[in-house]
This record gives C-alpha cells, structure tokens and sequence, in this order.
C-alpha cells in the first residue's frame, strides 16, 4: 500500500479521477437547471 500511495501515478489518477467527478456534477447540474426551466415554462402555460 505505501508503494502505491508514494508513486506519482497514484496522486496523477486520483486528480483525473476528481476531475471526471466534477464534470460530472457540472454537466448534472447543467441538466437539473434546464428541467426546472422547462418545468417552469410547463407550470406557467396552466
């Protein structure tokens, strides 16, 4: 284990790691705005 932790790849994969989960909030976000809008726009045609 401490192997592991001490190479430069393990902190390397770990960066692209969190970067992939932080677009993936972005692009989550993204997408929750865009329903609300539409379902505003729906709730305001009632």
């Amino acid at each position: 284990l401490h192997v592991l932790v001490s190479s430069s790849e393990f902190y390397q994969q770990e960066a692209q790691q969190l970067n992939k989960t932080l677009n993936h909030v972005k692009t989550s976000e993204i997408n929750l705005q865009t329903m609300y809008k539409r379902w505003e726009e729906l709730e305001n045609k009632t």
